[in-house]
């Protein structure tokens, strides 16, 4: 389904596309139990089990839940798992959405952080995970975990921010005010993040496809390359969501193979030739306020993680 601000549309596996509601919407949706459920002002509504033409009100098929003005705008609606949950500002609420709709109902679960920021909401795993004006938050089996605190403020006043997911991992892709993309990416297990390029995707069906500029993505994971073919990645303006003169003393490399490694900031560049076995570092001093780093890996060469160790000039690692 597709929706947006001229309607609800249904696209087939064939790409044909449906109208199935034709007054503007807001682009918030989820397709549940065979229901697709789209926020209309403070109401959701719902289409009848296949058949999403009929959404009009009944006992049993289409139908809409009023949820009122309090909690703020209702930024997300996402199914995770066996639940459906419409995401507010400050207000998180699980709508019981099986059988009859007659049965329907929807009851408020107890928040205390900080306004949830509007296009961070997102479904990773079993998990619902937001952004919040105190952090990155998971909500799994009835309890929040904050994952993440102490973001850097200009992360939070990004005036538009993408979440998604792949891999069980939380990708959240912000702008700044100078235009240029960062995305932050959570472990949703052990809270460990790090930063990377604007690559947004969906992951379905076994594949995680995304879009950077207007170039259409298929991410791989385990892979390996076309015979003949060489990997190369190249990361732009790397900060590490901290503004300021900084040092960067480390690299550390789990994989395999050989990697060619170059580091560049505006005060000149290191480079080495790693073989990872299965890890291996790559020390080394360089100033700068941020930095390009640029990864040639050899046949068979693959790279699991990276972490990037640096002193802050003035302040904490």
């Amino acid at each position: 389904a597709v929706l947006g601000g001229n309607g609800v549309h249904v696209v087939s596996s064939t790409w044909d596309k449906v109208t199935v509601y034709g007054n503007a919407v807001a682009p918030l949706g989820a397709f549940f139990h065979g229901r697709i459920f789209f926020v209309d002002g403070v109401s959701i509504r719902y289409t009848a089990p296949f058949q999403f033409e009929v959404y009009e009100e009944s006992a049993d098929e289409g139908g809409r839940v009023e949820l009122g003005a309090e909690g703020g705008a209702i930024l997300a609606l996402v199914a995770v798992g066996e639940k459906l949950f419409a995401v507010r500002e400050r207000v998180i609420l699980e709508i019981s959405a099986f059988g009859a709709a007659r049965e329907f109902s929807v009851k408020t679960i107890a928040y205390g952080g900080g306004d949830i920021q509007k296009g961070s909401v997102c479904a990773v795993g079993e998990s619902l995970v937001f952004l919040s004006s105190d952090g990155v938050y998971r909500f799994l089996d009835g309890k929040f975990v904050k994952l993440l605190s102490g973001l850097p403020s200009r992360f939070l006043e990004s005036e538009k921010v993408v979440a998604s997911t792949a891999e069980n991992k939380y990708r959240l892709a912000y702008t700044l005010q100078s235009g240029e993309e960062k995305v932050l990416v959570v472990d949703v297990e052990d809270g460990s993040a790090y930063f990377s390029f604007g690559l947004c995707g969906v992951h379905g069906g076994g594949q995680t496809v995304g879009m950077h500029g207007e170039t259409l993505y298929r991410v791989g994971f385990g892979g390996e390359l076309p015979q003949g073919e060489e990997c190369y990645a190249l990361s732009k303006n790397l900060d590490f969501g901290e503004s300021g003169e900084k040092v960067l003393r480390r690299l550390s490399f789990v994989g395999g193979g050989n990697i060619e490694v170059a580091v560049r900031s505006i005060r000149g560049e290191k480079r080495a030739i790693l073989s990872l076995k299965p890890s291996a570092v790559f020390e080394f001093a360089l100033k700068g306020k941020e930095f390009e780093m640029e990864f040639h890996l050899g046949k068979g060469a693959f790279v699991e993680s990276l972490e990037a160790e640096y002193d802050l000039l003035g302040g904490e690692e």
